[in-house]
C-alpha cells in the first residue's frame, strides 16, 4: 500500500482539526442543556399553574445560573428571571427583594437583545418595572413592545391589561389603538371580565367606547354584566 502524500496527510489534519471545532463549539450548549435538567420539571409545575416550594425554586435558579456560564439562551435568562421574580414574591419588602428584582430585570433585558419578539418576555419586564418604580414610561415602554409583538394571547390577556391601565397616563396617545385592540379582544372572548376591569379601574365609559367601535350594540351586555358585579361595601 503507498504510503499517504504529504497533501493527503495535511488533508486528514485539517479535517481532524475541523471535527475537534465543531466539537468544541457545540460543547457549551450541549453542557449548558444537561445543566438545565435538574431545574425543567419545576418549571413545567410553574407553567402549569401549580406551585413549588423554596427547594424547587432553587433548583430552577441554580440550575439557569449554572448553565448561563456555559451559553447565553434567551429562555435561559428569562426563565432565571421568572424564579427571581416569585423569590421576590415571598419576600417582604426590603433590600434583598430589591436586589431580586433588579437582577431580573437584567436578565430579561439580557433575554430581549437576544430575542426581542417575545411578548411574555415583555411583559415580565413591564412587571418587574411596576414592581420597582411605580407606574412610569418604563412600564408603558415594555406593554407596549408587548401588544406588538404579540396582540392575540390569551394566557397574558387580563394581567398585561391591568399592568397598561395602570400605567395609562404613561402611554404615548398614538398607543390608545393598542390599549383598545386588547379590550376589544377581551370583550369577545370574556365579557364579564372585561367589565370588572373597567369597573376596577373606573374606566367604563373608555372600556365601552373602544368596544362600540366593533360592536355598536354592546352597550345593553356591558351594563348588565355592571349590574352584576357585587356591590363594594363603601
Amino acid at each position: 500500500m503507498a504510503e499517504p502524500s504529504g497533501r493527503d496527510k495535511l488533508l486528514a489534519v485539517l479535517v481532524t482539526m475541523l471535527g475537534l471545532m465543531v466539537v468544541l463549539i457545540s460543547l457549551p450548549r450541549v453542557v449548558s442543556s444537561v445543566t438545565l435538567t435538574a431545574g425543567n420539571a419545576y418549571l413545567k409545575d410553574i407553567g402549569f399553574g401549580r406551585g413549588i416550594d423554596d427547594q424547587g425554586l432553587a433548583a430552577i435558579v441554580s440550575s439557569r445560573e449554572k448553565a448561563l456560564i456555559w451559553s447565553s439562551q434567551p429562555k435561559t435568562s428569562s426563565d432565571l428571571a421568572l424564579a427571581k421574580i416569585i423569590q421576590s414574591e415571598r419576600l417582604g419588602p426590603g433590600a434583598v427583594r430589591e436586589t431580586h428584582l433588579k437582577e431580573a430585570a437584567a436578565l430579561l433585558e439580557n433575554s430581549l437583545t437576544q430575542n426581542p419578539v417575545n411578548p411574555y418576555v415583555w411583559l415580565r419586564l413591564g412587571y418587574v418595572r411596576m414592581l420597582l418604580e411605580g407606574p412610569g414610561p418604563g412600564v408603558a415602554g415594555a406593554i407596549r413592545v408587548s401588544f406588538l409583538t404579540g396582540p392575540h394571547e390569551p394566557r397574558i390577556l387580563h394581567m398585561r391589561l391591568r399592568i397598561a391601565l395602570a400605567s395609562l397616563e404613561h402611554f404615548k396617545p398614538e398607543d390608545s389603538m393598542l390599549i383598545e385592540h386588547q379590550i376589544r379582544f377581551s370583550w369577545k372572548k370574556y365579557q364579564k371580565e372585561t367589565v370588572r376591569i373597567a369597573v376596577a379601574f373606573g374606566l367604563e365609559d373608555f372600556f365601552l367606547k373602544a368596544i362600540e367601535k366593533t360592536d355598536p350594540l354592546a352597550g345593553e351586555a356591558f351594563q348588565r354584566h355592571i349590574d352584576s358585579l357585587p356591590v363594594t361595601p363603601s
